[in-house]
């Protein structure tokens, strides 16, 4: 007797390097929900991601109440898309269960610095693109949504969340109801050097790069001095509320000094 075939729903995937050219944040999203089998292999998945030493310092929310969900996009800065897509996840830099492990095995905590929070912020970084990039591999859309940390503490309260675990992004994930243009990205000879940083040929390549993106804008029906890249970065940069992000940070518990465990050195280029 032959085994019944199942359709595998992952089946047709596209390869990696065409998933990322032809990627673009998606915004609007169908009204059609994902299997928990998807989304279960979908994190299995991402989970690979790379990880400094192997220490998992990250954890993902997935939020479905509504309410909530509506309340996240009005702190993101009145994202709509972050109530209406399919799925959301909230991916968190999470000292806390290395803490936790600490404590378990008593070992004296060592998270206090700078550098404990950057390895937790760039981990759950990797997972987020990773799971990104899955989503995308199967035809699916998705949006990052770093406008939660513009309300740290308020989002991390709605979140329950314990201290030194703080949100670094959403994600949005879902099947596309409107597919978005690509946005023009800087030029390799901008944004790539060869053996040492190369200042010369900068401001020559980003006023290029002006004009490619304000005909990009123009295609779209929009228009305005604004629309430059110079422009627009440096304002966004000095208006970006987010100058008290270091205070929230230490009021969630995150000390952020120089000083810390004095366990021997470890090879900071270790990932597992």
């Amino acid at each position: 007797m032959k085994p019944l075939l199942v359709p595998d729903p992952f089946a047709g995937g596209r390869d990696v390097l065409r998933t990322l050219e032809s990627r673009a944040s998606v915004r609007h999203f169908a009204d059609v929900s994902l299997s928990e089998a998807q989304l279960h292999r979908l994190v299995e998945a991402a989970r690979r991601a790379p990880t400094s030493s192997n220490l998992q310092a990250y954890s993902l929310i997935r939020v479905t109440d509504p309410q909530t969900r509506r309340r996240l996009a009005e702190l993101a800065g009145e994202q709509r898309h972050v109530a209406e897509a399919p799925v959301l996840f909230v991916l968190c830099a999470d000292l806390a269960r290395l803490d936790r492990a600490a404590d378990m095995t008593g070992v004296r905590r060592g998270s206090d610095t700078l550098e404990a929070l950057l390895v937790a912020t760039i981990d759950a970084s990797l997972v987020g693109m990773s799971l990104s990039l899955a989503a995308e591999s199967l035809g699916w859309g998705s949006c990052m949504i770093g406008g939660l940390r513009k309300h740290t503490e308020a989002v991390a309260q709605l979140l329950g969340l314990p201290p030194r675990v703080f949100a670094v992004f959403g994600l949005c994930i879902g099947q596309i109801a409107r597919r978005p243009p690509q946005k023009p990205r800087l030029p390799q000879s901008v944004v790539v050097h060869s053996e040492k940083y190369d200042e010369a040929g900068q401001e020559a390549g980003i006023r290029h790069f002006d004009r490619v993106l304000a005909e990009h804008y123009r295609a779209q029906g929009r228009s305005s001095p604004d629309d430059a890249w110079s422009r627009h970065g440096a304002t966004l940069m000095s208006q970006r509320p987010l100058a008290g992000l270091r205070g929230a940070l230490q009021r969630l518990g995150f000390r952020l000094g120089d000083a810390g465990a004095s366990a021997p050195e470890r090879d900071p280029s270790a990932h597992g």
